[in-house]
């Protein structure tokens, strides 16, 4: 939480997690929940992501069933 951008906060799940390759970001996940420290909300501490890949065939067919088409 030193600097901007690195880290979570309280109420940030759902949130876009990015991974920069070849001088662009992807979207590589999705913030599910973050720690705190002693019991206070605190930013930068330890997170827990939904790792996207993992779950792509599964995105992309279930968008299709709804209609929305999604670049591979």
């Amino acid at each position: 939480g030193e600097r901007a951008g690195l880290g979570v906060c309280n109420g940030g799940s759902g949130g876009p997690v990015f991974e920069e390759r070849g001088g662009r970001l992807a979207l590589t996940g999705v913030i599910s929940w973050t720690g705190s420290n002693e019991g206070e909300p605190r930013c930068g501490f330890i997170s827990g992501v939904i790792p996207l890949p993992r779950y792509r065939f599964w995105i992309i067919e279930t968008a299709a069933k709804m209609g929305s088409r999604l670049e591979p």
